[in-house]
């Protein structure tokens, strides 16, 4: 169930977050600083939340080290676009860039990026 727990976890926050970031920042006709602040720290708060998970494990989901499944294929789409979120680099979170760097050197996340124009 742990994994199924990280899956529901991550379809709840990273997506709408950096929409909303997004949103506030590149696309809303009034520039809201309060709206902008929020949405930056709610989604480093998060990718703080994502180290911690990832400390001493390479993947979000499983017992032990974890194991590579929909939770990190449904998570690290969204932390790879980190700049867009204003976050220019993942040095931060260090645990979550060694995860992001596994995860897109998957071979099907290296030939999904590029069906995707992702690459």
């Amino acid at each position: 169930m742990q994994g199924q727990s990280e899956f529901f976890t991550q379809r709840s926050w990273p997506r709408w977050l950096i929409w909303l970031y997004l949103h506030f920042n590149r696309y809303a006709s009034e520039k809201l600083p309060c709206a902008q602040k929020r949405y930056l720290d709610e989604t480093k708060r998060l990718y703080g939340a994502l180290e911690i998970r990832l400390t001493g494990r390479e993947y979000l989901a499983g017992t032990g080290k974890g194991k590579y499944s929909l939770a990190d294929i449904k998570t690290f789409p969204w932390v790879k676009t980190h700049q867009h979120a204003c976050i220019e680099t993942l040095d931060e979170w260090p645990n979550l860039k060694a995860g992001l760097e596994r995860a897109v050197a998957r071979e099907a996340s290296e030939s999904g990026a590029k069906v995707g124009g992702y690459d």
